[in-house]
């Protein structure tokens, strides 16, 4: 056993050592190309991700080193017993579905470091705590894609509805888990949360802006990494949208999203791409993710919000006929191919299969 242990590391090693020389390559050939999309993800990240997310990455942490989120979240209490968490923990699901993907895993982890959650309670909450954000839904979304404030409103209903899902499916789950041990590590955070001291203004300002600055230099790394290989893959044939879109959401939004039909958008922000995986990877910082039951979650919230806004549209009708860029017939780029979805297979194969033996860290908390 502990031969094909070793036989699996040393794979990796020279695996991505040949990924490592094959990308040098690359870069070099299509310096151009790489060039533009490095261009392309900086102007995403300052026109779109810090001025959207920025600020809320500064509340997370502002609100659970001053200790004010369990004021916020007091008149909740019925949500404790609905959703089986602390209030600290309602405050982290609320945050995440008005932040955006990140901000969910970024409260979770400042809400663990600060001791005001269990770890059981915060590696629930990192599968859970994935929304994409009014801001990305109804402005980025359904103003500047789509022409239609309406649509991006039911498209965060529907974005809402799905991490309560997810949320109360993950109750279901803990019940067969959850032993002794860890419902009395509850009660015992909940006596720690109440003897924590808070810290003063100045110092959780100044503490709140260094992990804003660390998780937004972070996340935008990852997005810019993304959209070049997004990119680079994109002068394959078989690339398509659907790829593009699994793979980073904002560019393939940009690109793409106009040739998709309402509910595949609503399932991939649901899904929230890989890009989204791996920053919250990285925000979750010693929280250990399975990343097989992290995806697998992630799946099923897409379909559930995908579903919930196919239902939202049969009660409130958005036309296509509302955007003027819609009412032609989407280009065959954007259409499904046995070749296209083998591509989207194999890819996600190998995705699952090298993070589950390596452990990513890409944020320093």
């Amino acid at each position: 056993m502990k031969s094909y242990f070793c036989f699996g590391r040393n794979f990796l090693k020279y695996f991505f050592a040949l990924v490592t020389l094959f990308g040098i390559v690359i870069l070099l050939i299509y310096t151009d190309t790489c060039k533009d999309s490095v261009t392309e993800g900086i102007n995403a990240c300052t026109g779109i991700l810090v001025p959207s997310l920025f600020p809320f990455f500064f509340l997370s942490s502002f609100i659970v080193y001053t200790d004010s989120l369990s004021v916020l979240t007091k008149p909740l209490y019925f949500a404790e017993k609905i959703f089986d968490i602390p209030r600290a923990g309602i405050g982290a699901v609320i945050l995440s579905l008005i932040g955006g993907y990140p901000v969910g895993a970024k409260t979770v982890s400042a809400l663990y470091r600060e001791n005001k959650i269990t770890y059981y309670t915060a590696k629930r909450l990192c599968y859970c705590c994935v929304g994409s954000g009014s801001g990305f839904l109804v402005t980025f979304i359904g103003e500047g894609i789509f022409l239609s404030k309406k649509f991006g409103i039911l498209l965060l209903i529907s974005n809402a509805v799905s991490v309560i899902s997810v949320l109360l499916l993950s109750r279901l789950n803990s019940l067969f888990r959850k032993n002794k041990e860890s419902s009395k590590e509850f009660k015992v955070s909940e006596k720690i949360v109440e003897n924590n001291s808070r810290l003063n203004l100045g110092d959780a300002v100044v503490l709140a802006t260094e992990n804003a600055v660390k998780t937004t230099l972070s996340m935008c790394g990852i997005v810019v990494i993304f959209i070049v290989i997004n990119n680079l893959l994109a002068l394959i044939p078989l690339y398509n949208g659907y790829l593009a879109l699994a793979l980073e959401i904002t560019g393939g939004l940009i690109k793409y999203g106009k040739g998709m039909t309402f509910e595949t958008i609503a399932f991939i922000t649901g899904f929230g791409g890989i890009c989204v995986h791996f920053q919250i990877y990285g925000i979750a910082g010693k929280i250990k993710i399975n990343k097989l039951q992290f995806v697998f979650a992630r799946i099923v919230q897409g379909g559930i919000s995908a579903l919930v806004l196919h239902i939202l549209l049969l009660l409130f009708p958005v036309t296509r006929e509302t955007f003027s860029s819609l009412t032609s017939a989407p280009n065959g780029t954007f259409s499904g191919t046995l070749w296209g979805g083998g591509a989207i297979i194999l890819l996600s194969i190998v995705f699952l299969i090298t993070i589950k033996k390596q452990e990513v860290n890409l944020c320093a908390e």
